[in-house]
């Protein structure tokens, strides 16, 4: 009765701008979890995913400690977020509000 997100994903490729809204809103449901993933450290409340429009994430962190070192590793975060769904790149580019 229900479908994984990724199949319904597939189905939708016709409808593209469905498709990217749906996997736009999945990046970034799930940056916090990716980016604590990527850097090994809980990053539980202290960062927040934003919006994510024409290959840019909006990233708002508590400080700049935390910014520093997400921009360390964001072609890491980058990489990790665009796989997680099918389909062209959407994120390219983190930018970060203090």
């Amino acid at each position: 009765m229900f479908q994984a997100f990724n199949d319904i994903l597939q189905q939708q490729s016709g409808a593209s701008s469905k498709s990217t809204a749906l996997r736009a809103g999945l990046i970034v449901a799930s940056f916090e979890k990716t980016a604590t993933a990527v850097l090994g450290q809980d990053l539980s409340g202290r960062l927040k995913a934003l919006h994510l429009a024409h290959g840019r994430l909006v990233v708002a962190c508590l400080n700049d400690e935390l910014i520093a070192s997400l921009k360390a590793r964001d072609t890491e975060i980058i990489t990790a977020l665009n796989c997680l769904s099918p389909g062209p790149t959407l994120v390219n580019q983190l930018y970060f509000l203090a």
